[in-house]
């Protein structure tokens, strides 16, 4: 079973079909359960700072649910703490655009354009995370009110300053 690689027999079709771009779980079916236990399995290895293991487990997760924000959501908070914001801008924004319903996708994309320079983009996704936790329970929708806050100080002392010059 050589698969193509110096003669002896091509792939199965189901795998030719993902070798052609088809999704994996079209021959390896994954159920929900599955994408919790590596979403799961990813954001604790990123806790530990163990950040290949991490990126391995959402690389994972975009291969099987490429449709799913998780994937994105994962790695763009692998590439937030790792200081790669262009790349985490990239990834967040898309798992925002897939899943516009959780603070904490919405909050890291906030950090991030606040990092980048963007302080009125950021203010707008970090008052969706705000939006989407009304209690003020979740913790990366209390960040995002933590950075709105900042925002806003740093707003006012500008109106402040141009005000008195």
């Amino acid at each position: 079973m050589s698969y193509g690689l110096g003669g002896g027999q091509d792939p199965p079709e189901q795998l030719q079909d993902v070798l052609a771009g088809a999704p994996l779980t079209s021959v390896v079916p994954v159920t929900k359960s599955d994408v919790v236990t590596v979403g799961t399995a990813g954001y604790q290895f990123l806790e530990q700072g163990q950040m290949e293991k991490a990126r391995n487990a959402f690389s994972a997760l975009i291969q099987l649910v490429p449709k799913m924000c998780i994937g994105y959501a994962g790695l763009g908070a692998v590439a937030l703490a790792e200081r790669n914001l262009d790349e985490a801008l990239t990834l967040l924004a898309k798992a925002v655009t897939i899943f516009r319903g959780d603070p904490s996708i919405c909050a890291n994309l906030g950090e991030v354009m606040l990092r980048l320079g963007q302080p009125g983009e950021a203010a707008v996704v970090l008052r969706c995370a705000v939006q989407l936790d009304p209690g003020g329970r979740n913790p990366a929708a209390n960040r995002a009110r933590a950075m709105l806050a900042g925002i806003e100080e740093m707003d006012s002392k500008e109106a402040a300053g141009a005000d008195s010059a």
